[in-house]
């Protein structure tokens, strides 16, 4: 008896290492990819393969859909039929693969209702796997899908410059302050605290010769507007 069991475990090893590498190989077969581009609102349908005819064993399929960046894709699952005995099943999920980071449903068996979602994502995937034969002549499911909203565009701005204006001094003043400052080396303005200190200081400065001088000031003297042109 006990020869006789050893001599069957055998026989089954080696019926399955003689099997085709086809046979095998299409249990992990990686499904088609199709892709659509929406470049409109109109309404588009994918169904399983078939429908509404049983589909074939073989039958997998994904399907990446994406609209410009802006959009997002509304998903109506009018039938779901599966095989979810033998492990048939529907996924939708945002993204453009199932590893992506994103909200996602799976279906198998069957719906009972249409079912609509709304996708916020400007990419869908959907990925349909048949792992059985669909003895019990399952018919698949058939979907619709559609953009909605619009389109992100972004215009850059011309950058311009505008010249400083100046003011015109008379002709006993200058435009320009040299001053000598006692305590502090210029690499000590290297630091931009200091720097600013610095030009708080010179527009306290500014501020008491023009009230000093009666001068009328058509913007506010700041630390900010003070502009260093050589530090030595």
């Amino acid at each position: 008896m006990s020869l006789y069991i050893r001599t069957q475990i055998f026989c089954v090893l080696i019926t399955l290492l003689s099997l085709p590498y086809n046979a095998i190989a299409q249990e992990v077969a990686t499904p088609k990819l199709k892709t659509v581009f929406l470049q409109n609102d109109d309404e588009h349908t994918w169904s399983s393969l078939n429908y509404p005819e049983a589909y074939p064993a073989g039958a997998s399929e994904d399907l990446l859909v994406t609209a410009d960046k802006g959009y997002s894709i509304v998903v109506i699952v009018e039938s779901v039929d599966l095989d979810g005995f033998n492990g048939d099943f529907l996924t939708i999920k945002a993204g453009t693969s199932l590893e992506d980071d994103g909200d996602g449903k799976v279906f198998t068996f069957s719906v009972k209702s249409e079912l609509k979602y709304a996708v916020h994502a400007n990419s869908v995937f959907f990925s349909f796997k048949v792992d059985g034969e669909n003895p019990n002549g399952r018919k698949g499911f058939k979907l619709h899908y559609q953009r909605v909203g619009e389109a992100i565009t972004t215009t850059e701005a011309p950058s311009t410059t505008e010249a400083a204006t100046w003011p015109t001094p008379s002709g006993s003043e200058s435009m320009h302050y040299i001053g000598f400052i006692h305590g502090k080396n210029k690499n000590d303005f290297l630091n931009p605290k200091t720097l600013a200190n610095l030009k708080m200081a010179l527009s306290e400065m500014a501020k008491k010769y023009c009230e000093h001088n009666d001068l009328v000031l058509t913007e506010a003297i700041t630390g900010k507007k003070c502009r260093d042109q050589l530090l030595s």
